[in-house]
């Protein structure tokens, strides 16, 4: 430790640093303070792998991951059926299917009002509140013994809930 705190920090450039480049060299020359060089020869180790060495799939994991896991989704994820249904799920549980609602957001300057029955046109309704939804959530609810039907994704998710699902 006594020969790192005897180090000199020597460097000549041929212009001057601003305020900004003082403080980024500062906390530069902080971070490089703890590092502590060796004879011995390096060794490269791929984090990435508990084995240590590169594999292309590992960087195609860490690309692809967007750091959390939509638990919910992995069950639709998993399904046998189409992409395009598993698409549309995430999109209704994400909210973000391109309703009145959502392209008003993106200053879209139609009508708000649901084409069907003149209420606001939100994921929740036209998924779940508008009338021509309800006659097929009452037809899901009767196939399948239900004792309510859902009204909004999150009403969905609390039925799935108490079925065990």
């Amino acid at each position: 430790m006594e020969e790192a705190s005897r180090r000199q920090w020597r460097l000549d450039y041929i212009r001057n640093f601003g305020d900004k480049e003082i403080e980024e060299w500062l906390e530069m020359r902080g971070k490089l303070e703890g590092v502590v060089l060796t004879e011995g020869a390096d060794k490269v180790v791929w984090k990435l792998e508990k084995s240590g060495k590169f594999t292309t799939r590992s960087v195609y994991r860490f690309i692809t991951f967007g750091g959390v896991i939509d638990l919910r989704m992995m069950e639709i994820w998993r399904a046998k059926i189409s992409l395009k249904l598993k698409i549309f799920l995430w999109m209704a549980w994400h909210d973000r299917i391109q309703t009145a609602q959502q392209l008003k957001r993106r200053n879209w300057d139609g009508s708000k009002r649901c084409k069907y029955c003149g209420l606001e046109e939100s994921a929740d309704h036209l998924l779940f509140q508008c009338p021509a939804a309800m006659v097929t959530w009452c037809w899901v609810r009767d196939s399948l013994g239900w004792p309510k039907i859902p009204t909004s994704i999150i009403s969905y998710q609390d039925l799935g809930r108490d079925r065990g699902g």
